[in-house]
């Protein structure tokens, strides 16, 4: 038992004693000016310290007269001791000496089993950053329990000084009231990604990144866990350590020299599920998901992951009219990327961006669910099958008496059980194809709302419009008599060309019938498109989140619907660069006959090689028109 004693005494000697060791190395290193030994006491050197030591070497010779270690304070691997020291310095240059008694403080750290010097500094200074904390401290106390704010209140040290190594993090946890420091983590996985990660729920990457920026972000996404990785990097995460401890958090980070962010492969892990902050929210008129290709002008990346600078700049630019954000570690790198535009293009489903428009001033802005006229959902259209989306939503914000919408969604295939109102003709659309809208927000106050009774007499003067249902019946009769003759091989027979002939007419009547009663040509309508590699893929309308790069083919089909005859669909290919839309081809297809029935115009692009992984988009014109673009990604 005795013997036990006298082992557990001994072990909690060691560590003592190995103080004197080290801070006597040092003194002796600095008197016999041995830059390579003072190296080897400090814990991670930087070039600048080294600097200094070797000029203040060039100037003056130093002799330790005696040094005492007069307190020191144990918190595992980190220890705060208090010297004093005399010195006699002389100075070489002017040939003159003379003694100093200081009172210093060494902030030492274990690195292998062997103390090192974390930093160095003087008894007052090392006192008056425990009053700062202090102080801190009793600041943040105050605003807890009086409610009263006292303005935003950030420290990194804790009062006793265990905290102080700003500049190491590899071993041992500590903790402050608002986050814990957890050590230092291997990370692994996809690097221009997220898979695989060993924080692998969220990502970016920052020029300016320090742990608070990447501890800031996690928490606001409600993540437990942030780690900051290679100096500019940084990964949320509700658990971590699955690759096992690291040593090598030893580089500096971006945003602030002093700070250690990580290393290679290696994170920096804290725990910030008890930081105060606000969670992300997304403000009104923010379209989440959502991407608006095209009219860009400006592009640029963004000092952390916050949709709010990229609307905050299209604010602030007279010549913007929309942006989208680009999420981190997603289609565009590890930054965080905003591309604002001088014009508002259609909005596409993407779940990598988050899109909107320059808003205007609440009192003069208003958004319409589902918007209704008449009792009957609005159409996707102006007119019957022309100047669909923005055309018919502009119509509808002057009716309410704006000026303009400013933001609009389309509702597919909406007829069969929500019949749509074409706005400029009256006409009512109960088909499967038939669009509308989900919402339109419209801007700017223009005049007085119409009345019920402006309403009533457009209604009156729209049924009063020509019938064109029997002409339809005739035309898709002729239509079908036709194709079934030439389908047994009897196009060249005389009741071939009569069947031709009774379809030349009866779709002439049909025509001129559309003409009188909407003043413009055949209904027509191309929708649909959708970008696959699978035809099964297409079929049942479930697509994968990528397409694979090994297959040398991507397809493209479109659904048409009564488009005249010579009508030119063109199909435009480009793969997506940060600062513009690369040409990789192009295929046009003219429709040679004019069918009632539902038909499907095919593309197909194929390369000898594997494609490239990142982000493509296909624009799909008709008689040079845009109808679509549809943007997918490769991988």
């Amino acid at each position: 038992m005795r013997k036990m004693f006298v082992i557990f005494l001994l072990a909690l000697l060691i560590p003592i004693s190995a103080y004197p060791d080290v801070i006597n190395n040092y003194f002796n290193f600095v008197q016999s000016k041995n830059l390579s030994g003072i190296k080897r006491v400090f814990y991670n050197p930087t070039p600048e310290q080294l600097k200094v030591y070797k000029l203040v070497f060039a100037a003056v010779d130093q002799r330790i007269n005696n040094f005492t270690i007069k307190k020191r304070k144990i918190f595992n691997h980190k220890a705060i001791v208090q010297v004093h020291v005399s010195t006699t310095i002389i100075d070489r240059f002017k040939n003159r000496s003379f003694t100093e008694d200081n009172d210093l403080v060494f902030l030492l750290q274990k690195q292998s089993n062997n103390w090192k010097i974390a930093r160095i500094m003087p008894l007052a200074d090392f006192i008056l950053k425990k009053k700062l904390i202090i102080a801190k401290y009793a600041l943040l106390r105050i605003s807890r329990d009086t409610g009263i704010k006292t303005g935003k209140v950030i420290y990194n040290t804790a009062e006793g000084g265990e905290n102080f190594l700003g500049n190491n993090q590899n071993s041992n946890s500590y903790k402050t009231n608002n986050y814990e420091y957890l050590g230092c983590f291997r990370d692994q996985g996809d690097p221009f990604g997220l898979r695989g990660r060993d924080l692998a729920d969220f990502g970016f990457g920052s020029e300016k990144m320090t742990p608070s920026l990447c501890m800031r972000e996690c928490a606001k996404r409600g993540y437990r866990y942030a780690g900051v990785q290679y100096s500019s990097q940084c990964f949320c995460g509700n658990s971590y350590g699955k690759y096992g401890k690291a040593v090598n958090c030893n580089m500096r980070c971006n945003g602030d020299k002093s700070k250690i962010c990580g290393g290679t492969w290696a994170n920096s892990v804290y725990n910030v599920s008890h930081l105060n902050v606000s969670r992300i929210h997304y403000g009104s008129g923010v379209e989440v998901n959502i991407d608006r290709p095209g009219s860009d002008y400006k592009s640029f990346n963004l000092p952390y992951p916050d949709y709010r600078l990229c609307q905050n700049a299209c604010e602030s630019d007279p010549k913007c009219m929309a942006w989208t954000y680009v999420k981190p570690y997603t289609i565009q790198g590890q930054n965080a990327r905003c591309w604002l535009k001088n014009a508002t293009p259609h909005s596409v489903k993407n779940n990598s961006c988050i899109s909107g428009i320059k808003q205007a001033t609440s009192k003069n802005m208003k958004t319409f669910r589902y918007p209704t006229i008449n009792g009957y959902r609005l159409d996707w259209c102006r007119k019957w099958a022309q100047d669909c989306g923005q055309g018919a939503a502009n119509a509808f914000c002057k009716r309410m008496g704006f000026t303009k919408a400013i933001a609009f969604e389309e509702d597919y295939d909406i007829g069969t059980k929500s019949p749509t109102y074409v706005i400029d003709d009256g006409k009512i659309c109960n088909q499967g194809f038939c669009d509308g809208f989900k919402y339109i927000t419209c801007a700017g106050r223009r005049f007085v709302i119409p009345t019920k009774k402006h309403e009533q007499l457009h209604a009156q003067s729209n049924s009063k419009k020509l019938n064109c249902k029997d002409a339809y019946k005739r035309y898709v009769i002729a239509y079908n008599k036709l194709v079934n003759l030439m389908s047994k091989g009897k196009g060249n027979t005389p009741e071939a060309v009569d069947a031709k002939r009774e379809y030349d007419t009866a779709r002439n009547a049909y025509a001129n019938c559309k003409n009188a009663q909407n003043n413009q040509t055949v209904h027509y309508s191309i929708d649909k498109c959708a970008v696959y590699q699978n035809k099964q893929d297409y079929i049942s309308l479930h697509y994968p989140e990528y397409l694979s790069s090994k297959k040398h083919y991507i397809n493209l089909t479109c659904s048409v619907y009564m488009l005249p005859k010579g009508s030119r669909i063109k199909a435009e290919w480009f793969y997506v660069l940060p600062n513009k839309d690369y040409p990789i081809g192009e295929k046009t297809v003219i429709v040679n006959r004019t069918s009632p029935e539902d038909k499907y115009v095919n593309f197909r692009i194929e390369s000898d090689r594997n494609w490239p992984s990142g982000v493509y988009r296909v624009r799909i014109t008709l008689n040079g028109k845009e109808v679509d673009t549809i943007a997918f990604k490769v991988r």
